[in-house]
Formats: structure tokens, sequence, C-alpha cells
């Protein structure tokens, strides 16, 4: 419990306070909202088929089995060097084991190419060059692997070829700009490559979460940006989603679109909770909240009805589910207040005294913070009356108050 002098109503303390259980409360909105994707990778293990077209290169099986050591060849004749993309839907089981789960990419001789082995997603919609007219792929995974995942599968070999033309990246958001949470279409089938093939394309959304493979025979992406980044419901956010496209020679272009995501609007608002008890005067106490709660503002709670000159706490929560692991509302019959109750959490507590007309009202300054956006704070009011229990106070209802904006 923190004892606050009423006059000191916006201080460091309160905006520390505020933020610190507002916390949870954000953790909440992130689990409400779920991103859609137009395009579903396969579950690593799994047993479903590839989306995408059977290809004339070496493949493995989907998924591949334990104590697998199997090599393929591709070969094409003349070529000086080869240029080899794979497929987004390659991915290896992932360890720090050198002897687990490997794909060697190798020359006609046998010798790897550097980096090689390759492991977990590493060569996931990557381009390596082999030199020579061969290239050999050579899979081993251990004898007892749980984690056999979806094996390796090429979505393009060419001969290199410095004259060829680089593809045309080019995507269009079905919308620009919006409040949070902001859904957007992302459309890429303006993309094109003039002298062959587009086979890999991929949608960085520029949110810190991962890549998306784009299906090439339909690449849209349909995504929801979420709060992950809360800045997203609490101050303006331009991102900058990235398309890159991979033609069938291992050529890459790339471009960049900018999402403007606005704060979503929110008026404050007041909700009554529970009743309150008698006092000596025979009457429950009067609880009412004056002015809309909001970021940067001012609002006041005025309490009547209490014994004239009667000290007055005013009581401040985080909660009215809890308080220091009791449930809410705890009854206070046990106490010796038979018909009163504990609605909220007393993480703050302030007095005053009521004056001749026996009332009292008590000013909240909100810190202008708009992490504090949606925030509830749970209010109560108890007054030192002697007379109307053996317990001493008689309670108010409960307010509960969701900051807004102004």
């Amino acid at each position: 419990m923190v004892h606050v002098d009423p006059s000191e109503t916006c201080n460091s303390f309160l905006e520390t306070a505020l933020l610190q259980a507002d916390r949870d409360h954000y953790a909440g909105v992130h689990e409400t909202l779920i991103r859609q994707l137009a395009w579903v990778r396969d579950i690593p293990g799994s047993a479903t088929t590839s989306p995408f077209p059977s290809t004339p290169y070496p493949e493995s099986a989907h998924p591949y089995a334990d104590a697998t050591d199997n090599t393929q060849t591709h070969t094409i004749p003349g070529a000086s060097s080869l240029r080899v993309v794979f497929d987004p839907l390659t991915r290896l089981a992932h360890t720090a084991n050198t002897n687990h789960d490997q794909l060697y990419v190798q020359d006609g001789t046998g010798a790897s190419i550097p980096g090689s082995p390759f492991g977990g997603e590493s060569l996931q919609g990557r381009t390596v060059t082999v030199p020579g007219d061969s290239v050999r792929f050579r899979l081993v995974s251990a004898a007892a692997d749980r984690h056999a995942a979806a094996g390796y599968r090429i979505a393009s070999i060419r001969a290199a070829n410095p004259a060829n033309q680089p593809p045309v990246a080019a995507f269009a958001p079905s919308r620009a700009s919006g409040f949070a949470p902001l859904r957007v279409i992302f459309d890429a089938t303006a993309s094109t490559d003039p002298d062959g093939t587009i086979v890999v394309y991929e949608l960085d959304l520029d949110d810190g979460s991962e890549t998306i493979f784009l299906d090439p025979a339909h690449p849209v992406a349909d995504i929801v940006y979420l709060s992950n980044r809360r800045s997203y419901f609490l101050q303006t956010t331009v991102l900058h989603p990235t398309l890159t496209v991979t033609d069938d020679h291992g050529n890459r272009t790339s471009t960049q679109l900018a999402i403007r995501i606005d704060p979503y609007d929110m008026p404050g608002d007041f909700t009554a909770l529970g009743t309150g008890c008698q006092t000596s005067l025979g009457q429950p106490l009067a609880v009412e909240a004056r002015q809309v709660p909001a970021v940067g503002a001012p609002y006041r709670l005025w309490l009547g009805r209490a014994p004239a000159g009667a000290p007055v706490l005013f009581l401040t929560g985080f909660s009215n589910t809890t308080w220091n692991g009791v449930p809410l509302p705890f009854s206070l019959g046990v106490l010796g207040a038979p018909t009163c109750w504990l609605l909220v959490s007393t993480d703050i507590v302030s007095s005053t005294l009521a004056n001749p007309q026996g009332e009292a009202l008590f000013t909240m300054q909100i810190p202008n913070n708009a992490a504090l956006r949606d925030l509830h704070l749970f209010h109560q009011f108890a007054v030192f009356d002697p007379p109307a229990n053996n317990l001493g106070l008689a309670f108010s209802s409960a307010i509960d108050v969701q900051i807004g904006d102004l």
C-alpha cells in the first residue's frame, strides 16, 4: 500500500505505477489477435505435400527418413557454372551437431561448395553457385532422428549467364494507412522477369516477424499488423515492407513500400461496480465520476452522504479481482462490517476530510503518456464512521475508470 498526499496527484510515482500495471493488459491484447497469411508453409515433420507443382530437379522425400544417405545429381552439359535456387520449403532438422541431418552441395567432382554442409533453414529460398556443369546433393540424416523435417527442394537450376536480365519486383497494398490493428493484402502479381521466371517471392513486413515466402502461382499475402511492437497502438508508426523476388537464374531484386499505422481512437469511460454499505446516517455513501478520464488530463470523483467532517480515504487500485492474493470483492463482515465490501486493490491511498455537507472531491491527474491509454483504474471510498459498525468504517461502491483520449 502506498500513501499519497492528495495535492500531489501528478507525480513520477503514479506514472511508473500505471505503466507497470499496464503491461499485463497489453499482453492480453496481443493474445486476442492473430496474423492472417495467404499461404501457410508445410509443418516440419508432416506428410503434407508441396503446394507447388513438380519440378525436373532433384528433390528429397517430404519428410525424409531417418538414417538417410542419398545423393542426386543434375547436369547441364557445357555450363561453366550452375546457379541453384532452393525452394522456400527446403528445411532440415536444426542442430549444432554437424553430424546430424545435413545437406552437402557439391560440384561434379564431389568437392563441397563454401558453406556446405547446410542444416536447418539456411537454404530456404537461397541461391548458390556451383562450379562446373554438374551439381550433387547429398542428404545425410541421423539414425535415430525424431526431428526429420521437410527436406530439400529445388526451384531452378540454370547455367550461369552474365547477360541474364534481373527480375522486376513490384507489389501493391490493399491500403497504405489505417488504424491498428491494420489488415493489409499485399499483391505481388505485377512482378515480372523479362527473360525467365520468378521462382521465389520473399516478403519482409518490417515488424520483427519472420520473412513470408509467397506461392509463386499466387503471390498474395493477407496479413494483420499486430501490437507485438506496442507503438502500433500508442503512436503513429510508418513501416517499410520489402518484397524480394528471385528468378530462375538466381538473380534477385527488391522493392519497398511505406505503410502508415495510426493508433486507434478510444474514449474514456466510467463503470459502477458493486454496492456500498450504510453509514451511521442510515444511507449508503454516494459516488459520482466527473469529467471523462483521458491521457494528459484530470478527472474527478465526488463523494456524498458522509458524516460531516469525517476522515475519508480514497482507494485506488489496479485490480478489482485480487489484492495481495486475496480474492475481490472481499466481505468485511469478518472484521465487523457485515454489509460492507472491499471492491478494489488498495495500491494507492489518499486522504482528506469531508466538508460540512458530507462531501469530498478527489482529483486524479493522468500523465501525458500515450502508454496509459486503455488502462483501467479502480476507485472506492472508505469513511471513518465508528457508529456505523464494529469496524468503524463505511465503504462506498466502486468505479472502474478506463483511460482514453481527449
